[in-house]
């Protein structure tokens, strides 16, 4: 499958993944993804309530749930990049023939921007993925999310190296960066929030 990423570990390891036909998005590699996910660990992803944020391919969320994560809750406003998840899902055995997940999945898809999406729920997450276009990385954009971050939550952020990712969370919403890894181009970092 041309564009296809795969999983690269737990239960769906080596499942190809689907990518938007009009490349709308920059998925992260998958030694990247390997390592962002060993460096969680099970501690973390066990039984996770995850919300993958700019979700693209959806493979970000798509390996936390291979790894043991609870539920996973996609959100991705770009068309193509939505129809890529739906075809993922359908790939994984995770949604009916039309892309809608199946209640039994475990996973939801919200079609619409990080900022609509905050606008209209309330869950709470314990890991959220945010790995948005780099011209979209600001504080406005970000910061919607971090009222989904539950106490001592996890936020894993893919940046480039001018942005400093602890700026988000100021007093209302205090973050502490736990690390920063640097994949040529890009940055990862992993936040905790503190209370």
């Amino acid at each position: 499958m041309k564009g296809s990423i795969k999983i690269t570990s737990g239960v769906y390891r080596g499942r190809e993944l689907s990518s938007p036909r009009n490349n709308a998005t920059h998925p992260m590699g998958s030694r990247e993804r390997l390592a962002l996910m060993n460096s969680l660990g099970s501690d973390v992803l066990d039984d996770a309530m995850v919300l993958d944020a700019f979700a693209g391919t959806g493979a970000l969320g798509l390996e936390a749930l291979s790894r043991g994560a609870k539920s996973v809750v996609f959100v991705e406003s770009d068309r193509y990049a939505a129809a890529a998840i739906r075809r993922n899902l359908k790939l994984l055995k995770l949604a009916d023939q039309d892309g809608e997940p199946l209640p039994s999945s475990r996973v939801e898809l919200f079609e619409q921007s990080v900022e609509a999406f905050s606008k209209s729920n309330q869950a709470t997450f314990s890991l959220i993925f945010a790995d948005p276009p780099y011209r979209q990385i600001t504080k406005k954009t970000l910061q919607p999310l971090l009222p989904f971050l539950a106490p001592k939550g996890y936020f894993v952020l893919s940046h480039p190296a001018g942005f400093d990712p602890v700026s988000l969370g100021g007093s209302k919403y205090p973050l502490e960066l736990l690390r920063t890894k640097s994949y040529a181009a890009a940055n990862i970092s992993i936040l905790q929030k503190k209370c």
